[in-house]
């Protein structure tokens, strides 16, 4: 009975450490309340288990004497990212619930059944945080954001498309709003083979059917267009979805449906959008405060304002005009990643006397 214990004892502690790596990850990286909300109610849960097993399991204890303890694989103490240390833990904390589920069926059926009830949570938390993930690395990436319309473009918009991605530009979006959905989807799906090519993403304007239709990595939504609730459920777990926001109280709205990411503006003035009043950087500083969503900046940014935008705040800026437009595209892309290096990295932003790690105020 002893030696049971002690692997009940062994993997409650794998269990439990495991979960606390999960639930820190959710809450500090990921920054997901609802998730981290979720691992927390299974540590608590695991926890109401373990209790009517406590004095068993710590008598039969043998930390030294652990045969196991040693030797130690050298590749437990690497790990290439966060994600890989959640990988691990996630592997490690449903490898335990199966052990304590199989060992408790030799005293009480009931608690068994009700650690494989945990295992199947687990393995749930598990596939959520790591299409949480994705997509907050995806994002992670997105600094410099084109977006594309024949309108603006002399020319085929695929060769446009490939020098800015050339350049470094880290996602491209096609908007075109006439255009009928058969050529839309043709020039889509060219256009995501080409993105995948040099690394970058792409994104839809609007049409949640053809970002799935065509694997883009994302969809961009208006105020008017389809909702981020009805988007998700049409398009599979790790596609991103932006929308679009003008004011506060917008961009209050944006918050409750959490999107991707938001984006503010039109900052400055532009002749895309000449019946939209320009915002000013003050709507990308009250968006970074208000929410932890990462701001993109859209309307009239150039290579001269972008400074301003990113100072502002902004976690990555957008342009249309000046992108579709650029004689020197290298030029113009140095110059907004430039810009962005100045003001932050990561997900971490500067705004006026005061500096910002995805959207909490500390300085």
């Amino acid at each position: 009975m002893r030696s049971m214990m002690r692997i009940i004892d062994a993997n409650a502690n794998r269990a439990r450490e495991a979960l606390r790596v999960l639930e820190d990850y959710a809450r500090f990286i990921l920054d997901d309340g609802v998730l981290s909300a979720r691992l927390k109610r299974l540590r608590h849960g695991l926890a109401s288990q373990l209790k009517g097993m406590s004095s068993g399991r710590l008598g039969a204890r043998d930390a030294a004497g652990d045969v196991g303890r040693r030797p130690v694989v050298k590749s437990e103490y690497r790990r290439a990212g966060a994600a890989d240390v959640v990988e691990a833990n996630a592997a490690r904390l449903t490898e335990a619930l199966r052990s304590l589920e199989e060992y408790s069926k030799t005293t009480s059926p009931a608690r068994a059944r009700r650690f494989e009830n945990m295992r199947f949570e687990a393995y749930e938390a598990a596939q959520l945080l790591d299409v949480a993930g994705r997509r907050r690395s995806k994002m992670e990436r997105l600094r410099i954001y084109a977006i594309l319309s024949s309108e603006l473009i002399a020319g085929p918009i695929e060769r446009r498309a490939e020098a800015l991605l050339a350049a470094g530009v880290d996602a491209i979006q096609l908007r075109e709003k006439l255009m009928d959905d058969g050529p839309y989807i043709r020039l889509a799906a060219r256009l995501t083979r080409l993105a995948r090519r040099f690394g970058g993403l792409f994104f839809v304007n609007d049409r949640v059917h053809v970002c799935e239709i065509v694997d883009a990595d994302g969809v961009h939504l208006g105020q008017d267009d389809t909702s981020v609730a009805d988007a998700r459920k049409l398009l599979a777990p790790t596609r991103l979805v932006g929308l679009s926001t003008h004011g506060p109280s917008q961009v209050r709205k944006a918050i409750a449906v959490a999107p991707d990411y938001i984006s503010a503006g039109p900052v400055f003035a532009t002749p895309l959008k000449p019946d939209r009043k320009a915002v000013g950087t003050r709507l990308v500083e009250q968006a970074v405060r208000m929410s932890k969503i990462p701001v993109v900046a859209i309307g009239g940014v150039t290579a001269e304002n972008a400074a301003e935008v990113f100072a502002a705040g902004a976690h990555a800026v957008a342009l249309s005009r000046a992108m579709c437009r650029a004689e020197d595209v290298k030029g113009l892309v140095r110059s907004l990643r430039k810009a962005a290096k100045k003001s932050t990295c990561s997900l971490v932003s500067v705004g006026k006397g005061a500096v910002y790690l995805q959207g909490h105020k500390y300085l």
